[in-house]
């Protein structure tokens, strides 16, 4: 076999979804994506921080990552299952780990806000409450309010 044929059967492997790959291939592909995530990392836990190696890693890490879905996808072809499994499965995840609203849970703050009007009363006066105390007060406020 010739060298170009090499790399084209490598990038095929890597980036293409069509067609069906033994389990050989499927475990070779996510060794391969792995060790060069392994190495990447390594690298950038040894080399002196900067923004250029962090952006390189992340990179590599990144392509390397969504290399395994044309993997997965071959796969699964070849199991006769479609390779859209792949897609669902991705953005269940994608929603899992997305982060949470970035507007928070305003009746937690407003019992924060409340805590803090409660916390300010008491300190001009002799004593001063606790913050369990005036966690409770906030939440009589809040009932006698509604």
């Amino acid at each position: 076999m010739k060298s170009w044929q090499v790399v084209m059967n490598i990038l095929r492997l890597f980036f293409s979804f069509y067609g069906r790959i033994s389990r050989a291939k499927y475990w070779t592909g996510w060794a391969v994506s792995y060790a060069v995530i392994a190495a990447a990392m390594a690298s950038w836990a040894f080399l002196p921080s900067s923004d250029a190696v962090s952006g390189a890693v992340g990179l590599i890490c990144l392509t390397c990552v969504f290399t395994l879905i044309p993997i997965a996808v071959k796969r699964l072809h070849d199991l006769d299952i479609t390779g859209w499994w792949v897609a669902v499965f991705v953005t269940v995840y994608a929603f899992a780990m997305a982060p949470p609203r970035s507007y928070g849970d305003i009746a937690g703050e407003r019992r924060l806000v409340n805590c803090c009007r409660m916390a300010r009363k008491q300190e001009r006066g002799p004593e001063r409450q606790s913050a369990r105390t005036c966690s409770r007060l906030s939440e009589h406020d809040r009932l006698i309010n509604l």
